[in-house]
């Protein structure tokens, strides 16, 4: 009697494991089912919301060219603010989309840092200026081995949030050797980050401390940096000082002929 009433049990038992694996797996798939649904509506959106905004630019630039520019100096530098911030939430949100889609397949080449850096530096320097900033990015004759476009897409990003949230002083990048690679770092005189604050960072919709209330950005930025380092395996670090400042750091491996 004890026997079957053990047997009965273990069948019970037995039973109810596959009854709440099968219930754990209909769950995970109407979770990804409702993921996959969400991600294609963002992507229709974002797809339709890129001609309007491509109009409005066009608008903008053909005011410029109008006889009564100079007395529309104001508004038109509003206008042109607002288009670009609307484009790069676009933008962040598209690789946010294309990183859920899993669609996003790196291309991971050897190619020298210095012209990504010079591109860095003509897009964010003048930004920097108009901010009141010093800026400086230190060039490098190092290769290295990794996507370009997505090494380019983390550092843009990382430059952007601190030419965001400092006031006062700089922003500077540097590149310094290491030996399991290159290490990029991205340092600002901005209000700097308490040390309770730097776990959850990189996490999607958090904003920095310094974040004002007028400001635009939706956090999305170092989700991103955090997800392309991710797929890149690049090593990604953070020190800062509150009131003095932050850096944030991708060590970014070797090009193969490099090594040795």
């Amino acid at each position: 009697v004890a026997l079957a009433d053990r047997i009965r049990a273990d069948r019970h038992a037995r039973d109810e494991a596959v009854a709440e694996r099968v219930q754990a797996s209909a769950q995970r798939a109407a979770t990804q089912e409702a993921l996959d649904e969400r991600t294609r509506f963002v992507a229709a959106v974002m797809h339709d919301l890129q001609q309007p905004l491509y109009a409005l630019s066009l608008a903008a630039q053909s005011l410029e060219r109008h006889p009564a520019a100079p007395s529309l100096e104001a508004p038109l530098s509003q206008m042109n603010s607002a288009i670009e911030s609307a484009g790069r939430l676009l933008s962040s949100m598209t690789m946010l989309v294309r990183l859920d889609r899993a669609s996003v397949t790196p291309d991971i080449v050897a190619f020298s840092m210095q012209g990504l850096i010079e591109r860095l530096d003509t897009m964010f320097a003048p930004l920097a200026r108009q901010r009141g900033l010093q800026w400086r990015a230190n060039p490098t004759l190092a290769r290295v081995q990794s996507d370009p476009d997505l090494v380019e897409r983390m550092l843009s990003n990382l430059i952007a949030n601190a030419i965001r949230y400092t006031e006062h002083g700089g922003v500077l990048v540097t590149c310094r050797s290491r030996r399991a690679g290159l290490l990029v770092q991205v340092w600002d005189t901005g209000p700097g980050i308490e040390a309770a604050a730097l776990e959850g960072l990189f996490e999607e919709h958090v904003r920095g401390p310094g974040a004002q209330e007028g400001d635009r950005g939706l956090g999305l930025g170092l989700s991103i940096v955090l997800r392309c380092a991710g797929l890149l395996g690049v090593k990604l670090s953070v020190r800062s000082v509150p009131g003095k400042g932050s850096s944030f750091g991708c060590l970014i491996p070797w090009a193969h002929e490099s090594l040795g």
